[in-house]
C-alpha cells in the first residue's frame, strides 16, 4: 500500500527538543534538511518532485549512511535511476536560508514534470493554476509564513491534490510540462527562504531511542492471567464450540448462522503468517487460550500455503535463516527480513500439517472461527504450470495467470483440492465440510496492479493475449498510470470475473459450503462494482502508516508517514461507508496502524468505533505474528511493522477494537454519545455506554464519564512537552461505565525498540530496529464519574496481574487519580478500577492475589 511522505511538528513526536517548540508567528521557523535533500517544516515540505508520462510519481533515493550537509540523492522510477541530484541548504548571517538544488539526467528519459515542489497542509493565499513569480509566501503551521525568493520570475503551478490523497501542491521551475532529456541535461533551482521571525535550520542528524529519562523498559508478557481485568473470555464474545450453529449465511448485509436465524454475527481476530501457523501442540494450547482471553472469535490463516504444500508433498522448504546477518546486526527475528518474499515457514517438517490441524481444532473448541485464502504466496515453478522455463513465477503474476492460463488454473485447483479435501484428524471433518471455517477467499490480493513491476506484467505474453481477447489495442494498460488507470481497471474487472467464475465453480464442485470471496485488496468494492457484485461477501484491506522502502523491498531503511490520521478525518477506506446499507456483508481481513508509527495506540479505538458505526461484519488485524518464535516470551525482537506478538502497543489497542466491535455497544447512539473527531486538534473522543475514551496530542480528552488531562513533561523547562496519548476505559461487568463495579483503563503513549535508530528526530526513516520494548514516558490526570466512586485503582502488568495500588481520591463526586507509563518497576499501561463492595465472585474474577 502506497504511503505519502508527510511532515509534522515535534508535538506529534513527543521528542524533547526545544528546536521545534515554536508556536507563534514571531518565533523562528524551524526548517529541517531530510536525507533526500528536501526540506521539512511544521506544515509542509519543499523538495524535488518528478513524474513520468501519465503522472507516474518517481521516488527519491539517498545514501542513508551519509550525514554530510550537501545531500546527494537520485530520482528513481522503480529500479531505474533517472537523475543524479544534489541539494545544499545553508543558513545565512541575515537569518535566511539559501538553497541550491541541481539535477543531472543519467540517460535519455521522457518526463511529464520535474519541479522543485512544496506540499503544504494549509491552502495558499494566491490563486491555483499557473503563473510566474519571483517570490511567494507559503503558509506554515501556527500562523507562520515561509517566503520563497527565486531572485527573478519563475514558472509555478498550484493545485489541490487532496483528492488524490496529497496536499496543496505548488511546483516551480522551467520543466513543469512534458519534456525529453538526454544524458547530461541539467536542471537547477536557487531559492532564498525567509520568515518574519527568522529561520532555524537543522541539518541531517541521526536520532537514537534509548532507555533513560524519556523512555523506560516495558516487560511484555503475552499470556493473559485467567480472571484478570485483561481476560475478555468472560465477555461473551465467543460461543463455543465454533460451528455449533451450522454454516454461516449471508443474509442481506450481515452474517447469520443457519441454526441461529435472525441473529447477526460479527467476527474479530488476527492474522497468523508463515511459521506462526504451525506451533507445536503445547504452544497451540496456549495460543488458543490466549486468543480467547484477548476476546478474539476468529483467526485468519495466512501465508501458510507454501509450508502446507511442501509438507503435503513431502518436500523440505528452502528459506532464509533468521539468524543470518541483516543490515550489519545479528537478527533472531524476521523484523528486517523481506517478510512477504518468504513463501514457506522456517524449519518445515513433515508434521507441519498436523500442527496446523491441531491448532485449528483447539481454536474451534474455544469458539474461534477460521478464514483463509486458497492462494497467498505458495511458490510455483514455471514448469509446474507447463511452461519450459527455469525459476518461479512472481506470486503477483501467478495470481493473474490463474484466470488466464490453463496450467496455472490447474495448479491452483490441485492445491485447493488437497487443502479442502484434507480431513483434520482432531475434528474428523475435511476443511470443505468445516462450518468453523465458513469464509474462504479464492486468491489473496489478486488485482492486476499486484506484482505489476515484479512480474513484468506490462510485457507478459499471456496477459497480452488476454488483453487482445478482451478487445484491447496497443500496450497493456498500466493500472498505476493516471492516463491508463481507467482502462486498466476495466480490464482488471474482466480478469477478476473470469477468475471468480472458474475458481468458485471448482470449489463448489468439491462440495465446499463456505461463503466465498475474491480480490480482497481491490479499490472497487463499493455497492454495485462489477466483480464485487458476484461475491458472497466483500473483503478488503487497509493500512495507516504502511511502510515504504526507498531501497530494497522489505529491507531497511523503511519510510513511515507518521502523520496523525484524524487530522485528515477518518483513515483508510472506513470513510467511504462501503458497508453501510450494502446488499452483502463486508469484512476487512487485513488492517493495521503499522509500526513504527507513533499513532498505533489510537488505531484500536478508532478502527473499532468506525467499523461498528459503519456496519462492517468482520475485522482481522494484520498480524499477530510472522514467525513461530514470536509467540512465546523469549524473543528479544522489538516491535516491528505489524505483529501484536512483539508490540504491546498494538496488542493493548486491540482490546478496544474487540470491545467496541464485538461488544454490546451497537445500539444507535444516544444524545452526546458516539465518535467525535476534532481535526484542528488532531484529537478524537468516543462515548458509548460501556467504552469511553479517545486520543489527543495534548490538553484534555472529554469522553462522557471519563475526562483525561494530558500532562506536559519537563514542566520546569522553558519548553514543557506534551506526550500524545490514547486513554480509554471499558466496563467488565456488562453495566454502563458510570455504574460498573469493575473497569479496565488503558493509557498508551508510544512503544519503540531500545537502540532503535532513525535518520532524524521526525522518526519517519527507520535505519535500525533495536531490541525489546521501551515505552515513552507520559502522564495524565484521570477523572472518572461513577455512580459510586468509592473504588480501588490497581496497577496491572501486561498479563493483568495486580502489581500495586494507585493513589486515588474522591473529589466533587468523581474518582480522581494519576496514571503514568513510568513506575518504579518499569513501564505501565493497564489499570483496574474495582469497587470492593461489589457483589461478585471474587475468586472467579481473580480479585485475590
Amino acid at each position: 500500500m502506497k504511503t505519502i511522505p508527510t511532515v509534522f511538528s515535534i508535538a506529534l513526536l513527543g521528542v524533547a527538543l526545544p528546536f521545534f517548540a515554536a508556536a507563534d508567528a514571531s518565533a523562528p521557523l524551524a526548517l529541517r534538511v531530510a536525507m533526500d535533500g528536501s526540506l521539512s517544516f511544521d506544515g509542509g515540505t519543499l523538495g524535488v518532485a518528478a513524474f513520468r508520462p501519465g503522472w507516474a510519481a518517481c521516488g527519491l533515493k539517498a545514501d542513508w549512511t551519509d550525514f554530510s550537509p550537501e545531500r546527494a540523492f537520485e530520482v528513481v522510477s522503480g529500479p531505474t535511476s533517472l537523475f543524479d541530484g544534489r541539494a545544499r541548504w545553508t543558513a545565512q548571517p541575515d537569518g535566511t536560508v539559501k538553497g541550491v538544488v541541481t539535477l543531472t539526467a543519467r540517460a535519455a528519459a521522457d518526463m511529464q514534470c520535474v519541479a522543485l515542489a512544496a506540499a503544504i497542509e494549509n491552502p495558499p493565499a494566491f490563486p491555483l493554476g499557473g503563473g510566474r513569480e519571483a517570490g511567494l509566501d507559503l503558509p506554515a503551521a501556527n500562523g507562520q509564513t515561509l517566503h520563497l525568493d527565486f531572485g527573478g520570475p519563475v514558472a509555478r503551478f498550484a493545485q489541490d491534490s487532496r483528492q488524490w490523497g496529497g496536499k496543496w501542491d505548488i511546483r516551480f521551475g522551467d520543466a513543469l510540462g512534458p519534456r525529453s532529456y538526454a544524458a547530461g541535461d541539467t536542471l537547477s533551482w536557487e531559492v532564498s527562504i525567509s520568515a518574519p521571525g527568522g529561520i532555524a535550520l537543522r541539518q541531517v542528524q541521526p536520532f537514537r531511542i534509548e532507555e533513560g529519562e524519556h523512555w523506560v523498559r516495558l516487560d511484555y508478557k503475552k499470556d493473559v492471567r485467567p480472571g484478570s481485568a485483561l481476560d475478555l473470555s468472560r465477555q461473551g464474545f465467543q460461543d463455543a464450540p465454533a460451528g455449533k450453529y451450522g454454516w454461516l449465511k449471508a443474509v442481506g448485509n450481515h452474517f447469520e448462522f443457519e441454526g441461529l436465524p435472525g441473529v447477526g454475527q460479527r467476527f474479530y481476530g488476527v492474522n497468523l503468517c508463515f511459521s506462526s501457523n504451525y506451533p507445536d501442540h503445547d504452544m497451540a494450547d496456549r495460543l488458543a487460550d490466549r486468543f480467547a482471553r484477548c476476546g478474539y472469535n476468529a483467526v485468519r490463516i495466512h501465508h501458510h500455503d507454501g509450508a502446507w504444500a511442501a509438507a503435503y508433498a513431502g518436500r523440505e522448504a528452502q528459506v532464509p535463516d533468521p539468524r543470518s546477518q541483516v543490515n550489519g546486526e545479528a537478527s533472531t527475528d524476521l523484523s528486517t527480513f523481506q517478510l512477504f518474499n518468504l513463501s514457506t515457514s522456517v524449519d518445515v517438517v513433515n508434521d507441519d500439517i498436523d500442527r496446523l490441524d491441531y491448532f485449528l481444532a483447539k481454536c474451534f473448541e474455544k469458539g474461534i472461527y477460521a478464514t483463509t485464502d486458497l492462494y497467498v504466496s505458495r511458490p510455483v515453478a514455471w514448469r509446474d504450470i507447463g511452461i519450459d522455463r527455469d525459476g518461479e513465477l512472481d506470486p503477483g503474476l501467478f495470481k493473474t495467470y490463474v484466470a488466464l492460463h490453463d496450467g496455472a488454473f490447474s495448479n491452483w485447483c490441485e492445491y485447493a483440492a488437497d487443502f479442502l479435501n484434507h480431513v483434520n484428524p482432531y475434528t474428523g471433518r475435511a476443511y470443505k465440510d468445516e462450518p468453523a471455517m465458513p469464509l474462504v477467499s479464492l486468491i489473496n490480493e489478486n488485482a492486476l496492479a499486484v506484482g505489476w513491476g515484479e512480474g513484468d506484467k506490462a510485457n507478459d505474453p499471456v496477459i497480452a493475449s488476454a488483453w487482445r481477447e478482451y478487445g484491447g489495442t496497443g500496450p497493456i494498460p498500466n493500472p498505476w498510470n493516471q492516463e491508463t488507470k481507467e482502462a486498466g481497471a476495466k480490464f482488471d474487472d474482466w480478469i477478476l470475473v473470469r477468475a471468480w467464475s472458474k475458481c468458485s465453480d471448482f470449489v463448489r464442485s468439491l462440495g465446499c459450503r463456505a461463503l466465498l470471496t475474491n480480490d480482497n485488496c481491490g479499490g472497487r468494492h463499493a455497492e454495485g462494482d462489477w466483480p464485487a457484485s458476484l461475491y458472497d461477501y466483500i473483503d478488503t484491506h487497509f493500512y495507516v502508516d504502511h511502510p515504504a522502502f526507498p531501497g530494497k523491498p522489505w529491507e531497511l531503511p523503511s519510510k513511515c508517514g507518521n502523520e496523525n490520521p484524524v487530522v485528515a478525518g477518518k483513515p483508510g477506506l472506513l470513510h467511504k461507508g462501503w458497508a453501510e446499507n450494502a446488499s452483502k456483508p463486508h469484512v476487512i481481513t487485513e488492517w493495521n496502524f503499522s509500526g513504527p508509527g507513533r499513532y498505533r495506540g489510537m488505531g484500536g479505538i478508532l478502527t473499532g468505533a468506525l467499523a461498528a458505526e459503519g456496519g462492517w461484519d468482520g475485522l482481522w488485524r494484520f498480524a499477530y505474528a510472522h514467525h513461530v518464535s514470536f509467540l512465546d516470551d523469549h524473543s528479544t525482537a522489538s516491535p516491528n511493522y505489524f505483529d501484536c506478538a512483539l508490540d504491546p502497543l498494538m496488542a493493548a489497542s486491540d482490546l478496544a477494537s474487540v470491545c467496541l466491535f464485538l461488544g454490546s455497544d451497537r445500539a444507535p447512539a444516544q444524545q452526546g454519545e458516539g465518535l467525535s473527531i476534532d481535526r484542528d486538534r488532531g484529537a478524537m473522543t468516543l462515548v458509548t455506554p460501556r467504552t469511553c475514551g479517545g486520543f489527543a496530542e495534548s490538553g484534555s480528552i472529554d469522553a462522557g464519564p471519563l475526562k483525561v488531562e494530558i500532562l506536559p513533561l519537563d514542566q520546569s523547562s522553558a519548553n514543557p512537552r506534551p506526550v500524545p496519548a490514547t486513554v480509554w476505559v471499558t466496563s467488565l461487568d456488562g453495566a454502563p461505565v458510570a455504574s460498573s463495579s469493575r473497569l479496565l483503563l488503558v493509557h498508551l503513549t508510544d512503544v519503540q525498540g531500545d537502540g532503535r535508530e532513525y535518520a532524524d528526530d521526525t522518526c519517519t526513516l527507520l535505519l535500525k530496529w533495536g531490541r525489546n520494548c521501551l515505552i515513552e514516558v507520559g502522564e495524565a490526570d484521570v477523572e472518572l464519574r461513577l455512580d459510586d466512586a468509592d473504588c480501588i485503582v490497581f496497577a496491572l502488568d501486561t498479563t493483568g496481574r495486580r502489581v500495586g495500588v494507585v493513589p486515588s481520591r474522591i473529589e466533587d463526586g468523581a474518582l480522581r487519580f494519576r496514571v503514568s507509563t513510568r513506575s518504579r518497576d518499569g513501564g505501565r499501561i493497564f489499570y483496574e478500577i474495582f469497587r470492593p463492595d461489589a457483589e461478585c465472585a471474587s475468586e472467579g474474577l481473580g480479585i485475590k492475589e
